[in-house]
């Protein structure tokens, strides 16, 4: 007899989210870093083609995410809250 597959609990959450400029258009291969608040840790992803992008696995705390592209300004926003199995959405204009 076979058993049944059984799927853990997702014991993390992302963030996602689109870098667009002051017209609206996608601003590709953006460099966004997230930092765990509370431990420092910090995860890199570069934004797809379109300036979407995804930082899955994140452990439950709070996040601050800089984003950076050459020829504009920084982006930085703190105290974004993650729990177990949640998706928050972060977009960015520069």
């Amino acid at each position: 007899m076979a058993l049944p597959l059984v799927y853990g609990q997702n014991d993390a959450g992302r963030i996602v989210g689109t870098v667009t400029d002051a017209s609206g258009a996608g601003v590709p291969n953006t460099s966004i870093a997230v930092v765990n608040e509370r431990t420092g840790q910090e995860r890199k992803v570069t934004a797809d083609a379109a300036g979407s992008y995804v930082v899955p696995y994140l452990p439950s705390s709070t996040y601050k995410v800089t984003i950076q592209q050459s020829g504009f300004a920084q982006w930085q926003t703190t105290g974004i809250p993650i729990s177990v199995g949640q998706e928050r959405t972060v977009n960015a204009v520069l």
